[in-house]
């Protein structure tokens, strides 16, 4: 009986099984990536730029009065702004950083973890849930954040971004695991 048995067969099949956690954790890398640029792919333009002073109406009164404060002393988060002849002057400067939408697969151990952000420490007064927010560790403080009056409306909210494609996101995971790993499979025979 032990003639019938192909054994180089049987030892490629044993050498197989014996590589399939790596295989399966190289193929959720490649799927990993693929989910994360979909993710990337489904958010939002940037919005247009404000009208010039509209932006001024937003936010409460203690906002506002942070912001005459703010200029008045030059603090760096109001660029572009200047306190003349009693009155803030300037143009509402925008940085950018809200593009800068990051992604990072990571093997760890026995599993693959894909992320997705942006890396700015204001994101969330931008681009975050709504109030009551979310806890968000910032600069070693945990505090609640939350998407900020001003951007209510005009701004996209990441998570919910997210979210909204999530199911999406699982079945593209799963078709591009299973075609990784027929790829892997193939290679390793």
């Amino acid at each position: 009986m032990a003639s019938d048995i192909d054994l180089a067969a049987f030892n490629a099949l044993n050498k197989l099984l014996g590589d399939m956690p790596d295989l399966v954790l190289r193929a959720s890398e490649v799927a990993m990536n693929k989910v994360l640029l979909f993710l990337h792919s489904r958010i939002p333009p940037y919005p247009d730029q404000p009208g010039q002073g509209n932006w001024l109406k937003f936010g409460t009164p203690r906002q506002q009065a942070w912001f005459f404060w703010a200029v008045k002393t030059g603090q760096p988060q109001v660029r572009g702004w200047k306190w003349v002849n009693g009155h803030p002057e300037g143009r509402y400067t925008r940085t950018g950083s809200m593009r800068r939408i990051t992604t990072k697969v990571e093997r760890r151990d026995n599993e693959v973890v894909g992320a997705i952000g942006i890396k700015s420490t204001y994101a969330p007064w931008v681009i975050g849930p709504s109030y009551p927010g979310k806890v968000f560790e910032l600069g070693g403080t945990t505090r609640p954040m939350y998407q900020a009056k001003i951007h209510q409306g005009r701004w996209w909210q990441f998570e919910q971004i997210v979210l909204d494609n999530l199911a999406e996101a699982h079945a593209l995971f799963e078709k591009e695991l299973f075609e990784a790993m027929n790829e892997s499979v193939k290679k390793a025979h």
